[in-house]
């Protein structure tokens, strides 16, 4: 329950977190996000804050804090994590839901 509280003040914080385009996943998602978020935020600068990118599941991102990696956020499908823009987009790198225009 710690984890899922602190990856949700990390996603909360982060600026780079699209909150009007964001379905929560449900707590099965969320759960399994954490239980297989590796930790890869070591490898960057300590002092970096945000998103990084998951290395097996383009659907998923590692949340980091100062070379921490505080669990893995889940992009909503069929979005995936742009490591440009370090954020959710839709498929062709749309920053809205295609759908909707």
């Amino acid at each position: 329950m710690k984890s899922v509280i602190v990856l949700s003040l990390v996603l909360t914080l982060n600026l780079f977190f699209v909150a009007c385009e964001y379905k929560t996943p449900t707590k099965k998602e969320q759960e399994k996000a954490i239980e297989e978020c590796p930790d890869l935020c070591s490898k960057t600068s300590q002092s970096w804050l945000g998103n990084a990118v998951h290395p097996t599941d383009k659907h998923k991102f590692l949340a980091c804090w100062h070379g921490t990696t505080m669990g893995c956020g889940v992009c909503q499908k069929p979005r995936y994590f742009d490591a440009e823009k370090l954020r959710c987009v839709w498929p062709g790198g749309l920053d809205y839901d295609p759908m909707t225009v």
